[in-house]
């Protein structure tokens, strides 16, 4: 491994450490867990599992869950798949399984330059957009939130595809792209993405992009322009299980 690759992913590591617990720290090769209710690496409450270059980070929401998942000796890879979840408990909801992708040094291949319009997250043309897209497509996708200019690409006047990213700890940049469902498989997504990666790297920062198993799209994006497979991300909200009724005795 380069010493600037080693260098990033020390920095990732240390990124989902301060998001799972302030006293969260990865085991090389092994599942370190971590009680914290209210962790920024998962929704509050819930369960996550962070895998990244071979280590794992469980985060669980009380010591009780921890003793009933019993994940101590299990492998990182084992840990992340709700499969093995399951198997150890019930389960309400669950996000992920995902992919984290890093730009690391030197991979970068940006795409061919199109015309891109600067816009603001309230202009009509992109709220239609996202009209044209499930309310939990375009959540996922992380359009809500960025922080850098929202870049989009047009057709007389209608917003085809749009591309930014939301600022994180430690100059990570979270890359998100959108495209309107009859305008996928275009490359626009591609284009767009490479003209917000390109901004985050001249502001200094490190692309993350992370794709749902279930969007092959989104990593394939991700793919051509350079971006690294480095971990794994997996939330899983536990089931209550509901207390009888009382007894009117």
């Amino acid at each position: 491994m380069q010493q600037d690759d080693a260098r990033v992913l020390a920095n990732v590591r240390r990124l989902w450490q301060g998001l799972a617990s302030p006293t969260a720290r990865f085991a090389a090769g092994r599942v370190a867990v971590v009680v914290n209710a209210g962790s920024m690496a998962c929704p509050p409450g819930w369960i996550g599992v962070v895998e990244i270059d071979g280590s794992a980070l469980a985060i669980v929401p009380d010591d009780d869950t921890a003793k009933r998942l019993a994940i101590d000796e299990e492998s990182p890879r084992t840990v992340g798949t709700i499969e093995f979840l399951r198997s150890r408990i019930a389960i309400a909801e669950v996000l992920g399984p995902a992919t984290l992708d890093y730009l690391l040094p030197g991979r970068f291949r940006p795409a061919e330059d199109v015309d891109v319009v600067v816009s603001k997250a309230n202009d009509p043309a992109i709220e239609a957009l996202l009209s044209k897209v499930e309310d939990d497509e375009a959540s996922e996708s992380g359009i809500f939130g960025i922080t850098s200019p929202l870049f989009s690409i047009r057709e007389r006047g209608r917003v085809l595809a749009v591309a930014g990213y939301r600022s994180w700890p430690l100059g990570v940049a979270h890359m998100t792209a959108l495209t309107a469902p009859d305008a996928r498989g275009t490359g626009l997504a591609t284009a767009l993405a490479s003209t917000a990666v390109e901004h985050a790297l001249d502001a200094g920062l490190l692309p993350q992009w992370r794709a749902g198993d279930n969007n092959p799209g989104s990593r394939a994006i991700a793919r051509k322009l350079g971006f690294s497979a480095v971990g794994r991300q997996l939330s899983a909200r536990p089931a209550v299980a509901e207390w009888p009724a009382p007894s009117a005795e």
